[in-house]
Order: structure tokens, then sequence, then C-alpha cells
């Protein structure tokens, strides 16, 4: 299965359909479903190849903010376009309360500040749309970046309407 999940379609097609065939709910052969703890550990394996990913969540795997979370911490995406963590997006908010997918959102825009993972945090920014602004400035994300000297992130922040002077025990530029 992991060598399923970091090589993908290289992976000969009785080795997948070994693959499909374990995770096939109907099969009896899944010892517990896939719950949303075995879920983030997956996701990092399959966010490098896109294809892997999107077959993976046609499973149906449950997840949680922890997905997000963990999707965040990946180093594996794309730095410029994110393509893999909208996919992880795109499921996560069509399997998860509105309250619930809002807080994954921002407890991985804070793992994307301290990693300096550009890609990633302008798809979520994009995804929060009129939200971006307020998860910026209420969780210091602007104040994060800059501690860990993220110049790049920084400026994504900036342009989704992040307040470079915000007070958080002194402005980003102090920090």
């Amino acid at each position: 299965f992991r060598l399923w999940l970091y090589h993908g379609r290289k992976v000969d097609e009785k080795a997948q359909e070994t693959v499909r065939l374990l995770l096939e709910p109907d099969s009896g052969l899944v010892a517990p479903s896939l719950e949303a703890t075995a879920v983030t550990n997956l996701i990092s394996r399959t966010s490098c190849h896109a294809s892997v990913l999107r077959h993976f969540l046609r499973l149906q795997p449950s997840v949680s903010e922890q997905t997000l979370i963990f999707a965040a911490t990946s180093f594996q995406h794309d730095s410029v376009n994110g393509e893999e963590m909208a996919i992880i997006l795109d499921y996560c908010s069509s399997h998860m309360g509105p309250k619930e997918f809002y807080n994954g959102c921002i407890d991985a825009l804070a793992i994307c500040a301290e990693d300096g993972t550009v890609g990633a945090a302008k798809v979520i920014l994009d995804r929060l749309g009129n939200s971006a602004k307020a998860a910026i400035d209420d969780n210091g994300l602007i104040h994060k970046a800059a501690e860990y000297d993220h110049i790049d992130v920084i400026e994504l922040l900036l342009t989704k309407g992040g307040d470079m002077n915000l007070e958080l025990d002194g402005t980003p530029a102090a920090t």
C-alpha cells in the first residue's frame, strides 16, 4: 500500500488492484475502516501524486480538522499552485461541518506560516474568501511568518488583507 502511495501509477496494475480490493468497504477486508487518524498519515504520503490522492479520496475516508493540519505540514505540496491542497480542501469541505472545516483551515494556515508553505496557504486563503483577513489578523499569522522569516508568506498574507501594523505583543516588524 505504501509503495502505491509513494509511486502512484508507476506501480503495476496487480498491486493497484490489490490495494483497491483491500480498501473496498464491501470487501470485508478492511480492518478498521479508514478512520481520520489513519487518513491524516496517508494524506501526506499521497500529496505528491495528485492522481493517487484523487483515487484515494474516492474511497471516502473520514476526515477531521487534523487532516487539514497534516496536509499543511506536508512539504510535498507544489509551492507554486498548491494543487494537492486544493484537492484536500475540496474533499474536506464536503465531508466536514462548516465550523470544523474553518477551524481546520485556520490551524493549517498557522502551519503554513511557520513552514513557509506558500502554495498551500494561498489555496486555503482563497477558499476562505471574505473570511481570509479576519483569519490572518485574529490568529497573528503575519507575526508567525515574521518569526520564521518567511517573507513570501508575509507578502501573501498582506495581499489577502492582513494588517502589517497589528499589535500582538508588538508589530510583525518587531517580531
